[in-house]
């Protein structure tokens, strides 16, 4: 009888063990499943840094792995501008990711966003008073765009970008800035002057012109190439761009949109709330 008993007991603490072993596992694979459906959800993607002998312009897509994404990993020394922007411009699926170790940091990137709009500012291109950073709210993230069906794949660091957004009471602004040159591509100001402000605000085809071609000083490009400039005062909103033909078959463009002055002979004078939108692309305007 007693040892029946023993028996009983042993089997009792087995099955015991067993279940709790069992739930265990049962519950941590249940956690993981709603951990991965959160992130899916999010569009939160972690990724490791490219495999080391894959990375390059000619292929630029390189395989995923484990690694650390603070380890080095190669970058090509030549890139092909307009390579790059047809990958940002193409449809695709936006890939956060941590910085590696060629690519700039967050510090980095908002600063030189807040220098190139300081820039703007004394150029005359906007009004200075508009540039009051402690009234404004900045975030920034680094990310890729992945073409269709290259889950698994990861693209050289020089076709990451920062995207850094700074937010004010009379100012919304957009910055692409490439991952590892530090340049800024892209550059799209929505600015209200009127919102907060008394302070006259007006632009017109010659400022479009300079614009862009301070845009091409900071990131010391040039073109032999006559800038041309198209105005269109009749569409909705009436618009101005300027724009320039690079080597590479690449176009700097330089775009405003508002509204047109009615105490102004000159057609081509746009008033805010205004858009401008000065960036580089593989496409012809």
């Amino acid at each position: 009888m007693k040892n029946k008993q023993k028996v009983f007991t042993a089997m009792g603490v087995i099955l015991s063990f067993v279940i709790a072993i069992g739930g265990w596992a049962l519950t941590s694979r249940l956690i993981d499943m709603k951990s991965d459906a959160l992130l899916s959800a999010s569009g939160v993607t972690w990724i490791g840094a490219p495999d080391s002998t894959s990375s390059g312009a000619s292929n630029p897509t390189v395989t995923q792995d484990d690694t650390n994404p603070s380890e080095e990993v190669p970058m090509e020394i030549e890139h092909d501008m307009a390579v790059i922007l047809r990958n940002w411009e193409s449809p695709g699926r936006e890939k956060p990711h941590e910085p590696f170790a060629q690519q700039i940091r967050m510090e980095e990137a908002i600063a030189i966003g807040e220098a190139e709009l300081a820039s703007h500012g004394t150029q005359g291109f906007i009004p200075i008073d508009l540039l009051s950073i402690d009234k404004t709210k900045t975030t920034a993230y680094l990310s890729q765009n992945l073409p269709p069906n290259q889950d698994g794949q990861f693209l050289a660091p020089i076709y990451s970008y920062w995207t850094v957004t700074l937010k004010g009471e009379t100012m919304d602004v957009t910055l692409i800035i490439n991952a590892v040159t530090g340049e800024m591509w892209n550059i799209d100001m929505q600015i209200n002057p009127y919102q907060n402000t008394d302070i006259p605000f007006e632009l017109g085809a010659g400022d479009a012109m300079k614009m862009l071609s301070e845009f091409l000083d900071d990131i010391s490009i040039s073109s032999n190439v006559t800038m041309g400039v198209d105005s269109n005062p009749t569409s909705s909103p009436p618009s101005i761009s300027a724009f320039q033909e690079l080597d590479g078959s690449v176009f700097a463009i330089a775009s405003i949109k508002g509204r047109r002055s009615h105490e102004s002979d000159d057609e081509n004078i746009l008033l805010a709330p205004i858009g401008i939108n000065i960036y580089l692309s593989s496409d012809a305007p």
